[in-house]
């Protein structure tokens, strides 16, 4: 019977496959555009900080092996479970760092945890070198994911996530959702100094809907119209912004 379970199981996970390949055939997941960003803005050498790191679940460390990455985050359970060698629990609000001394400041999935995001730039601004940039990938604010994420309590979200992934409850972090908009990011990369260098966004597979072949198969017709849609309703943003000056 366990048998019958886990091949009834490949089996969902294939046919869940081929219909993303189907209906998204050219695309490509915001987390890979956005560690493509990162592989070409950092230098052999260079000095990351990797803001919200927790587990490192994109492996980014492991990904930038000729170069000095500091894993930082909030959470020391997660921080525990991180493979890089240098971690610190720190806040992002008061980075214990000297100012220009980072080349990258990269997170992903961060920004919609910030309750007050203005010291986090203006922090993540301070430690940077002239012509160093922030990297991140977030939700949209304006996606239904997000604005169903605004309208119900934590709890559901704990449950949720636990229903979904194999996520453990203390990581399911809450969500605020202030620095999520391009039009509040432009806002906070001015009151900061930064300048936009690129901010896309992308619709994609509806990941969150994968454990169930039914739903699965209505979220893709919904995610191949969202993408013919406007970019203020995407799901994901992916960016860039770089500190003053020109890139060293």
């Amino acid at each position: 019977m366990l048998g019958d379970s886990v091949r009834d199981r490949g089996t969902r996970v294939a046919a869940i496959g081929r219909r993303n390949a189907s209906w998204f055939p050219h695309y490509r997941p915001a987390h890979e555009v956005y560690l493509d960003l990162v592989r070409t803005a950092v230098e052999s050498g260079a000095r990351v900080l990797h803001l919200g790191a927790g587990r490192d679940s994109f492996g980014v460390a492991g990904q930038l092996t000729a170069t000095r990455v500091v894993s930082g985050d909030l959470s020391f359970e997660g921080l525990s479970k991180n493979p890089n060698r240098l971690r610190i629990v720190l806040s992002g609000n008061q980075l214990p760092f000297k100012s220009r001394s980072y080349t990258a400041v990269i997170c992903e999935h961060v920004f919609e945890h910030l309750e007050c995001p203005e010291p986090v730039f203006a922090e993540s601004h301070r430690v940077l070198v002239e012509g160093g940039v922030l990297i991140f990938v977030c939700p949209n604010r304006f996606s239904y994911i997000a604005l169903a994420g605004s309208l119900t309590p934590h709890r559901f979200h704990v449950w949720f996530k636990r229903l979904i992934t194999d996520t453990a409850d203390e990581d399911t972090f809450r969500t605020y959702y202030r620095a999520n908009s391009r039009r509040r990011l432009q806002n906070l990369a001015d009151r900061a100094g930064f300048v936009i260098e690129r901010l896309e966004s992308f619709v994609g597979w509806p990941t969150y809907w994968e454990f169930s072949d039914g739903l699965h198969r209505l979220a893709v017709v919904g995610h191949w119209l969202l993408e013919r849609g406007p970019r203020m309703i995407h799901i994901s943003l992916v960016g860039v912004l770089r500190k003053g000056g020109l890139p060293s």
